[in-house]
């Protein structure tokens, strides 16, 4: 178990802040007379090298991290420092300390990584659901064979006596059933690189599933809206390796409930969820934790149709509050993310089944990190996403096989620039499945 996690500053970094600031003090000083030599070598034992019996200052990008936070210069395995000769103010012990800390923030920063991949990777599965849910209430293909059309998205110019309009002809048509059940399987791989100056790379890949039972209400205030409301649950696992070879894993269930609101071309959607996760991490210094995260997304959107398509702006917020138990309760925090893009989309026939390929564009960025900072041996250690801009883009083949039933698969990817060179590159697949009564 870490030790003195919610630790602030290490022991040894106060004696580091007063022997530089000594030295800037004598070096200050006209009438001074400094002697300096080489008073200090401290030297990584290469032999140990991913053996058990290393210590943590053995691990050559903590060694080196270490070396940069005390002031020294790095030479192939040695650390080097240009002390006063009679000073006894800083010494290997110190140093020792220094790299600890440095791989305690490294773990706090791993642990805090993985609960946010769990939490945003599951909330991107829910708004790709949340999306088949509109594009079927907005469906203006109409064929004998498939579930009696809505028409919702419909042009104007429809709303005669076109049969793709079977909501919105006449009060007598049959309407749709009310009861639907879906789910959805999901896979993501991410690749970041570590930030100029940190140890924050990190490898993770996440699966889970989640699904969803609910109830459409239509014509609640016009002839051509309809309302959707329901319920999930789904389980989630992320496996992520640190750039020091640190294991984490995070997993646990979520429920949560959503709705859509479809109105012609307009549409909105709203879902909130809870996730139960538990941490396990294998180092040095295992750690362990239970946590949850709490996520509340909307977004606002518009088709309209083009050709013999249509394009949809998107705009959407999503608020995430995470709590640790009492152990790592320091990563408490919260973040806003805005997101915004737009959809494409057109519907062809293939024999029975009519297929709908979609294409989204996206950008978004979390314009607030609140809290789980991770600051140690007086410098920061763990960067910030804040305010930065990543891409989004998926690809969609929506199928409609009538009487009720439909399915869609989604591949995704994702970029983002870190700094100094860094980016951070991620991969998606999803399948689904929905089944209206």
């Amino acid at each position: 178990m870490v030790r003195r996690l919610r630790e602030i500053v290490a022991p040894g970094c106060w004696r580091v802040f007063f022997l530089a600031l000594a030295a800037s003090l004598m070096w200050a000083s006209p009438g001074a007379s400094l002697v300096i030599e080489e008073a200090l070598v401290i030297t990584r034992d290469f032999s140990c090298d991913g053996g058990v019996s290393c210590t943590i200052a053995d691990m050559p990008k903590v060694f080196a991290q270490a070396c940069k936070v005390t002031g020294g210069t790095l030479s192939g395995n040695q650390c080097r420092f240009n002390l006063p000769a009679d000073t006894d103010l800083f010494g290997t012990s110190d140093f020792l300390v220094v790299a600890e800390d440095i791989f305690k923030a490294h773990l706090l920063e791993q642990a805090k990584a993985a609960a946010a991949t769990a939490s945003e990777i599951s909330e991107n599965a829910i708004q790709a659901a949340l999306r088949d849910i509109r594009d079927r209430l907005q469906d203006k293909a109409a064929t004998a064979a498939k579930e009696k059309p809505q028409g919702l998205g419909a042009r104007t110019s429809y709303a005669q006596d076109n049969g793709m309009m079977g909501l919105t002809r006449s009060q007598t048509t049959t309407l749709p059933s009310s009861v639907a059940v879906w789910v959805q399987g999901y896979v993501d791989r991410e690749w970041r690189d570590s930030n100029l100056g940190f140890l924050d790379g990190r490898t993770a890949t996440t699966t889970g599933a989640i699904g969803g039972i609910d109830y459409t209400s239509y014509r609640l205030f016009s002839a051509n809206d309809a309302f959707v409301v329901g319920i999930l649950a789904g389980v989630t696992q992320v496996r992520s390796s640190s750039i020091l070879d640190v294991k984490t894993r995070v997993d646990g269930p979520s429920v949560g409930i959503y709705g859509v609101y479809v109105n012609g071309g307009f549409s909105a959607d709203f879902n909130s969820k809870v996730d139960f996760l538990a941490l396990d991490q294998s180092s040095v210094i295992p750690l362990s934790s239970d946590l949850r995260t709490y996520t509340t997304a909307a977004n606002l959107n518009y088709k309209f149709d083009v050709g013999g398509g249509w394009i949809e702006p998107t705009i959407g917020a999503i608020y995430t509050v995470t709590r640790w138990d009492s152990l790592l309760s320091a990563l408490d925090g919260h973040t806003v993310r805005v997101q915004g893009g737009v959809r494409f989309g057109q519907s062809f026939k293939q024999g029975d089944v009519t297929i709908e390929p979609t294409l989204l564009a996206l950008l978004y960025s979390d314009v607030v990190i609140e809290g789980g900072n991770i600051n140690t041996v007086g410098v920061p250690l763990s960067p910030t996403d804040e305010g930065r801009l990543f891409e989004q883009a998926s690809l969609k083949l929506n199928f409609d096989f009538g009487n009720g039933l439909s399915s869609s698969i989604e591949g995704e990817v994702r970029h983002g620039d870190l700094n100094h060179g860094a980016e951070v590159v991620g991969a998606a697949g999803r399948v689904g499945l929905r089944y209206k009564w």
